[in-house]
């Protein structure tokens, strides 16, 4: 239903620098994503409608057909950080999501803590099934640099290295505390 959008934006990404890869979700189900290297952070972005992915994944048919008729989709851009997460850090971690998120223009960083992993997302709402390609390639380009300018400070919470405690110390003694998390007050 989504390939021609999926390759539309794909072309328009390659016009905005990026490489896109458009292939099946697995080789099992028929729906196809659209792969995006985000080389600034060395992640790899995931861009796939969830009516297309939730009817693959439909055993009943006619709900299947039902989402056909729909005029609503979502479009959603997904990130996931290719580090392991100590469980320990997790409310540190959450806490640091909140003022990051404070700050972050664009999609939202997020946990989840039954698959161990650390992501950062963005959906578009599709209407009528219409979608503005370069709003889209704008949100990537965005999403590549928040998620590169916060990678090593989620790392370092995320796996334990630092505290948020500790992190904040940091900040506070160079001065920048504001700075990293502008308009959040402590």
């Amino acid at each position: 239903m989504h390939g021609t959008t999926l390759q539309d934006l794909k072309l328009v990404l390659e016009e905005w620098d990026f490489q896109a890869e458009l292939a099946p979700i697995t080789e099992s189900l028929p729906v196809e994503q659209l792969t995006v290297s985000l080389e600034e952070s060395g992640l790899r972005m995931v861009i796939f409608f969830l009516n297309d992915l939730l009817k693959a994944t439909m055993r009943d048919s006619e709900l299947a057909s039902e989402l056909d008729k729909e005029q609503t989709d979502f479009l959603q851009l997904f990130i996931r950080f290719p580090f392991d997460l100590q469980e320990s850090a997790y409310p540190d971690l959450a806490r640091l999501l909140l003022m990051i998120n404070w700050s972050t223009p664009v999609g939202a960083f997020g946990l989840n803590e039954a698959q161990k992993n650390l992501y950062y997302r963005q959906v578009f709402e599709c209407l009528d099934n219409v979608l503005d390609t370069n709003l889209v390639a704008d949100a990537v380009s965005g999403m590549q640099y928040y998620a590169a300018l916060r990678f090593d400070l989620l790392k370092a919470v995320a796996t334990g290295e630092k505290t948020l405690a500790q992190i904040l110390v940091e900040l506070e003694s160079e001065g920048s505390r504001k700075e990293a998390f502008p308009g959040y007050d402590l």
